[in-house]
């Protein structure tokens, strides 16, 4: 996860501004601040076999950001992507 990170943040063009991990969900989620083009951010990572990769752990920010009202406070949705290494 620590790797995908730094992979993740080369690949947004982020910098890591963590300070130290915060792991999430059983451990198959790691997130923390980063420094992006636009300030400050939150990356999130989710890991999880091909198989099982769906559900409410994967697909919940899209979710929130399609259902949830404008008007209640969050952080904002700026992007997803999704690759695959090592099955």
């Amino acid at each position: 996860m620590l790797s995908a990170r730094h992979h993740a943040c080369v690949r947004l063009d982020a910098i890591d501004a963590a300070g130290g991990e915060v792991w999430g969900y059983e451990g198959r989620t790691l997130s923390g601040a980063v420094t992006a083009s636009d300030g400050l951010a939150w990356l999130r990572l989710v890991s999880e076999p091909d198989d099982k990769a769906g559900g409410k752990l994967w697909e919940g920010p899209r979710e929130a950001e399609r259902s949830v009202p404008p008007a209640v406070p969050r952080p904002q949705l700026l992007g997803l992507h999704d690759w695959s290494a090592d099955g």
